[in-house]
């Protein structure tokens, strides 16, 4: 019996297992910007902006961008006419001078980390009238 054609098939669905997921183009522009070190809060935030619609899953958005989030911070509790409250958080990751901040929105007794995606923001000077952007 031949087996030739067993191994190579064993070998091609190893290698391509073993591969990983390929990031598309929008993925890599913003892993670009992420991890330049060159580039400010406002342009990162910018980038996750762009690449991500409000709704994303946020265990996407850590795919991407990493887990090494410097807080958790639960923002507001609140019911917009629905039955069931939701909760904001704020993920924030510290990137040199400045963070970038992650809002997430969950249900009232979901685990934050299975929210969605609501926008990236970043603290600006006290010289200015709002906090974030």
């Amino acid at each position: 019996m031949n087996r030739t054609p067993i191994i190579l098939t064993a070998l091609v669905l190893g290698v391509v297992a073993g591969c990983g997921r390929v990031r598309t183009p929008s993925e890599q522009a913003l892993e670009r910007v992420w991890s330049d070190a060159s580039s400010t809060a406002e342009e990162r935030t910018a980038a996750v902006n762009q690449r991500f619609t409000n709704g994303t899953p946020i265990a996407s958005v850590i795919d991407l961008l990493g887990t090494n989030y410097t807080r958790f911070t639960l923002i507001a509790i609140y019911s917009c006419g629905e039955p069931e409250l939701k909760k904001d958080w704020d993920l924030a990751y510290g990137l040199g001078e400045k963070s970038v901040i992650i809002k997430v929105t969950a249900s009232e007794h979901a685990d934050p980390l299975t929210g969605q995606f609501f926008g990236a923001r970043y603290p600006v000077t006290a010289t200015n009238s709002q906090d974030v952007r």
